[in-house]
């Protein structure tokens, strides 16, 4: 499995209380984007402000994902 979480390079963070349960099964769908760009904004100016490169899921070409942060391969 290629995975960045499995090295501790890659962490999911999704906002607490969640508003995206849309069918109210207790699981968060990620479609509800609105709750991830400030966190993106958040990571994004801290990591410049830290001089440390990270990369959002968000910001991926196919296959978007909201809660995922790495560090650059």
């Amino acid at each position: 499995m290629n995975s960045r979480h499995l090295t501790g390079h890659a962490v999911d963070l999704i906002p607490y209380p969640f508003h995206g349960d849309f069918d109210g099964d207790g699981v968060p769908n990620i479609e509800d984007w609105d709750q991830y760009y400030p966190i993106a904004t958040a990571m994004k100016t801290a990591a410049l402000q830290l001089g440390i490169e990270i990369e959002w899921g968000g910001d991926w070409r196919s296959f978007k994902d909201g809660p995922h942060w790495q560090l650059p391969w």
